[in-house]
């Protein structure tokens, strides 16, 4: 049994597939199979599949076009492997991905789907600063279904992904009513019920000159948007509104007390203060004797380590919904 089955759907464009495929065969990891559905094209696939010549790769036609996502849902259905790797015909990826992800799933089993980087560029790791730059950042459960239900520039989808083929057992396979949103709305389901990551790294590229669903009738589009937020109301996490005060402090000692008054002078008291003293020279504990509230809490570093790190730690140790520093 193969470990990860790539999914392909392709509708009338055999150039592009052979690099899609390619991209496949070219994997250092071999454990796979792949499923190609031609979806009712009316020129040949068939002949470009069989060019490579290689048995995990198999065919399969439907004699008129269905649309998104049926081609997709016939392939997951009888695909063998562990892991599924979604794939349209104008999709490459990088040669390491399945080594890749699939290590990284083996080691992180509380995950269910993991994604890279999206937007064309070198295949491979990518600094921070570029996840962030593209929105990629990983964000809680609540914020992801925002993101999807607001549509927020929502950072995933595409080739990227590889999840386990359990999710479907969980929850369900895409939603044939729908067209471009039918991946939207199964990640909404997915994040409902199940942990996926961004990782740094950009594991697939999009071959230009293809033509996306997304360009259809705006009328459509809309509708299928406004079924989605039906299905998957925006989530609201409980909250206490407990908000975190860190104070961050090196040589400060002379202003603390100031700082302090102006937090318990608050018309909102619930919060708790958080004071780092970053290996200060001064008496900084001295100037904190007067004050025994049991919201405030104090800690001393061995080092100096910069304002950053200093927040860093605090962030680690706060228990507030709300975080604030200065």
């Amino acid at each position: 049994m193969p470990r990860v089955s790539a999914c392909i759907s392709v509708l009338n464009q055999p150039e592009l597939l052979k690099d899609t495929l390619q991209s496949i065969k070219d994997q250092t990891f071999t454990d796979w199979e792949c499923i190609v559905v031609d979806d009712g094209s009316i020129v040949p696939i068939k002949p470009v599949v069989e060019a490579f010549n290689d048995t995990r790769i198999t065919f399969h036609r439907f004699d008129k076009n269905r649309g998104i996502p049926h081609g997709a849902n016939w392939a997951y259905k009888r695909a063998k492997g562990e892991f599924i790797q979604a794939l349209g015909c104008d999709e490459i990826i990088s040669p390491t991905k399945f080594a890749d992800q699939v290590a990284f799933l083996d080691a992180n089993p509380n995950l269910s789907i993991i994604w890279g980087v999206p937007g064309n560029g070198p295949m491979g790791p990518v600094y921070e600063w570029e996840q962030i730059l593209r929105k990629a950042h990983n964000r809680s459960r609540e914020h992801w279904l925002k993101c999807f239900l607001l549509l927020e520039g929502v950072p995933i989808g595409g080739a990227s992904a590889l999840w386990r083929k359990s999710l479907f057992d969980s929850i369900g396979y895409f939603d044939e009513n729908l067209t471009a949103f039918s991946d939207h709305e199964w990640f909404c389901r997915v994040f409902e019920k199940h942990e996926g990551r961004v990782l740094p790294f950009r594991w697939m590229n999009e071959i230009p000159g293809h033509n996306t669903v997304s360009r259809g009738d705006p009328e459509k589009l809309k509708k299928e948007l406004e079924y989605v937020r039906k299905k998957h109301p925006l989530i609201i996490p409980k909250t206490d509104g407990l908000v975190t005060i860190a104070m961050p402090v090196y040589n400060h000692a002379r202003f603390i007390a100031d700082s302090i008054k102006s937090v318990l002078a608050q018309t909102d008291q619930n919060f708790e203060i958080l004071i780092m003293d970053d290996a200060s020279t001064d008496d900084l504990e001295g100037a904190l004797m007067p004050f025994k509230d049991p919201r405030i809490s104090f800690f001393k570093s061995d080092k100096n380590e910069g304002h950053m790190n200093t927040v860093n730690k605090m962030l680690k140790i706060a228990k507030g919904d709300f975080f604030i520093s200065f």
